[in-house]
């Protein structure tokens, strides 16, 4: 070929010589052909039930550069956070118009609450209150608390204020034993047991 410019080449080392009336000069160039795509990713599983801390990484190798994401939930983003247990599908588009699509599937690695046994409402900023964990997940749960001769001193619908140590008049209860009944209104079993106030 005698042209300056060659276009739809493929793969492969090719030499060129330019002649002038001065001699000759000869290089070679390098066509590479991109690696396929290849896309894999990092998850991160809910903890909780009903929570939405699950996220998706994803890593991306081959096509040419730029890609464009598009999720099952609309997300043009490249990785997905604060997400909840469900199927996700992506699709990976490359600069080329290369395709490349997943399915993750983000679980919830733990279905129950966690119950202190203890706390210290001293007004130290410490365990000041009775912490059950994950649940917020449960904003219909009744927890229901009862003195050792089995009065109610503190009853609530959601546990959105944790209780303090003290009845439902606002007053200090002393330090000793109490015994809980917790139902998440969700069909699961109902939670008893005791925990301690401690000053």
């Amino acid at each position: 070929l005698t042209d300056s410019i060659r276009t739809n080449v493929g793969a492969g080392t090719y030499y060129i010589t330019v002649t002038d009336v001065c001699g000759s000069y000869s290089d070679s160039v390098t066509i590479s052909t991109p690696g396929a795509l290849s896309l894999s990713t990092i998850n991160t599983n809910v903890s909780f039930t009903g929570l939405t801390d699950g996220a998706i990484d994803v890593i991306m190798s081959g096509g040419v550069q730029p890609y464009y994401y598009i999720w099952s939930n609309l997300s043009t983003s490249e990785d997905l956070t604060n997400i909840a247990e469900g199927n996700y599908s992506l699709t990976v588009t490359d600069e080329n118009g290369c395709i490349i699509n997943d399915s993750i599937s983000i679980i919830t690695d733990s279905w129950h609450i966690e119950i202190y046994k203890a706390f210290t409402p001293n007004g130290d900023g410490k365990n000041d209150v009775w912490n059950i964990k994950h649940i917020s997940a449960f904003p219909n749960c009744t927890v229901t608390i009862f003195n050792e001769w089995g009065i109610k001193v503190f009853e609530s619908t959601g546990y959105t204020t944790s209780w303090d140590g003290k009845n439902k008049n606002g007053k200090i209860l002393p330090s000793a034993t109490y015994y809980y009944i917790i139902d998440l209104k969700d069909d699961s079993k109902v939670y008893t047991g005791s925990v301690a106030l401690i000053k």
